[in-house]
């Protein structure tokens, strides 16, 4: 009982502060990928257009 008490204080503490770290990574992780989706938009359309011309 003593240890799965112990264990629910752990996830208690440390669930908030992983709450609010991951969110500032993941706005940023989804920074960095919006970024290579256009790019990578914007490489394809450049050889779809020289293609074409």
């Amino acid at each position: 009982m003593r240890s799965g008490n112990r264990s629910g204080v752990v996830t208690e503490e440390g669930y908030p502060k992983l709450k609010v770290f991951p969110q500032k990574r993941i706005a940023h992780f989804r920074l960095l990928l919006m970024a290579k989706i256009n790019s990578a938009i914007h490489l394809t359309r450049q050889f779809c257009l020289n293609k074409i011309n």
